[in-house]
């Protein structure tokens, strides 16, 4: 065996409706990591806590979102919603009734799923455009999240934007747990609907914050200067500095005088609000300009751009940052798809008598549904054995991230005049290693939720560069030590990630 060390440190055209069965409880949606349910019981500006979808697993049947359904009952057990997407809980008359399980409540008549708001979801098909939201993946990924109690939320590797706070164990400062602090400002800000339409008369009063110039064109700089961007042109510094984040621009201007004028210009504050810059979220930004192109008027830009900052901004619109920012750190999970490799991989094809080296991270043994001993590591749904190659010139490596961590997603042997071998998830983030010779063994990365980082060991002992992560992660070390070249793998993961490592070769003759 191994030796680790450890650290220290679209759907049913029938009316049907579905009612989620668990005792008297509060769950959080899975997106924003607020109640589904309208605890302060403020009326129409938070009615929409009350409304969900579910991405439901019907057992046999696949994974399918559910229509719209309302839970206003803060203490209630039963949770209705239409099972047609496009049916709302208004409209459902008297339909048929099936019970789904909703968390540590596991499979009920063979449905189990999980709530997220009707907004948080609306928030979510924007922020993955123009991409779908794949139901089986996104199921997936949650069903591998563990959960250290359903009104907190899945342990997506933060804190929802600041709506957890850790309470300390005084006496065992290790012991700290986590709850929703409903006094705390981030609390109060997460009842605001983040769908609420922003007038940006109702941000500025039709007046800019301070009498700032706007010159259609920026002044000529002396030509004596010694700044050495003083000899661009100012449109082409304007030009750069559309293409740079404020910050960066701010630093720039303490370095060159020749880009102080920049904060004055109305275009590059403009620049500020496209769809991949720092007000990405305020997308009625496209209406505010059709209206003032419409009435001859001008925006200024600048004092938009302060105006709905995250100290600033309405209410409203400071929850949807904080849920946007949380979706686009889900979306790189949740866009993970598994390898449809050609080669197909039988395992009788695996000798039976390979001695197997493996690592694991800690797998929490369950059934197919989630129970509530699932508090941390990670969850084991598939495994597969394959082959390696003699011939295999190159190791890719395809990494995730969740929170602060990275995880290795995939892998893919690749040789000359041979069909690819991949095994895992494809992500964009890849490192690749080049083999220096037959590989003879692996150097792991691993925590307790899944595999950080591999370095691949060769036939004359030489290594390979690291891959993914190795700073103050909680066990190092070997797979197949000696003995020659490995004959096979074994790989095992969960929704997203490598949970499992173990390399086979020849067993030694007695």
């Amino acid at each position: 065996m191994h030796s680790f060390h450890t650290h220290e440190g679209p759907s049913n055209e029938k009316r049907i409706g579905i009612t989620c069965a668990a005792a008297s409880m509060n769950v959080a949606c899975f997106v924003c990591g607020y109640d589904v349910c309208d605890r302060d019981r403020q009326g129409y500006s938070t009615r929409w806590l009350e409304e969900f979808r579910l991405v439901t697993n019907h057992d046999g049947l696949g994974v399918s979102i559910s229509g719209i359904g309302i839970k206003s009952d803060l203490a209630g057990d039963r949770w209705t919603a239409p099972l047609d997407y496009t049916k709302h809980w208004a409209d459902m008359g008297a339909p048929e009734i099936a019970r789904v399980g909703v968390m540590f409540q596991g499979f009920i008549d063979g449905r189990y799923g999980y709530p997220v708001h009707v907004v948080c979801w609306e928030l979510a098909r924007r922020v993955f455009a123009p991409e779908e939201i794949d139901p089986p993946t996104m199921f997936s990924v949650l069903d591998s999240l563990p959960a250290h109690d359903q009104d907190l939320g899945l342990d997506w590797g933060h804190r929802y934007g600041g709506l957890l706070m850790a309470d300390h164990d005084h006496h065992d400062p290790a012991l700290s747990t986590l709850r929703i602090d409903y006094q705390g400002p981030t609390s109060n800000i997460a009842k605001h609907n983040p769908l609420n339409v922003i007038e940006h008369e109702t941000l500025h009063d039709g007046k800019a914050e301070t009498p700032f110039p706007v010159p259609t064109i920026m002044d000529r700089h002396y030509a004596e200067s010694r700044d050495p961007f003083a000899k661009l042109p100012p449109e082409l510094l304007l030009l750069v500095s559309c293409d740079l984040s404020t910050l960066d621009v701010a630093r720039v201007r303490l370095a060159s005088r020749a880009f102080r004028p920049v904060f004055d210009e109305n275009q590059f504050w403009k620049s500020r609000f496209t769809a991949t810059d720092e007000r990405r979220w305020v997308f009625e930004v496209s209406e505010w300009r059709q209206r003032a192109h419409s009435t001859n008027q001008s925006l200024d830009w600048r004092s938009l751009y302060y105006r709905t900052s995250s100290s600033n901004g309405p209410a409203s619109l400071q929850n949807r940052e904080r849920i946007w920012r949380l979706l686009e750190h889900a979306r790189e999970v949740v866009s993970l798809r598994c390898f449809q490799s050609p080669v197909e991989f039988g395992t009788w094809l695996i000798p039976d008598e390979l001695a197997w080296d493996r690592a694991t991270a800690e797998i929490h043994e369950g059934d197919s549904a989630r129970d509530r001993t699932f508090t941390e590591g990670c969850r084991l749904f598939h495994t597969q054995q394959v082959l390696i190659p003699d011939n295999v010139t190159s190791l890719e490596v395809f990494l995730v991230h969740l929170g602060s961590e990275v995880y290795v997603a995939g892998l893919a042997f690749r040789a000359p005049q041979s069909e690819t071998i991949a095994l895992g998830y494809k992500s964009t983030r890849t490192q690749t290693v080049h083999m220096q010779g037959r590989l003879s063994g692996l150097e792991v990365s691993i925590g307790n939720r899944g595999v950080h980082g591999l370095q691949c060991v060769f036939e004359d002992g030489s290594m390979s560069q690291q891959v993914g992560r190795w700073v103050d992660v909680p066990q190092t070390g070997r797979l197949g030590t000696g003995g020659g070249p490995i004959a096979a793998l074994e790989v095992g993961y969960d929704g997203f990630k490598i949970v499992s490592l173990a390399v086979g070769r020849a067993a030694s003759p007695p």
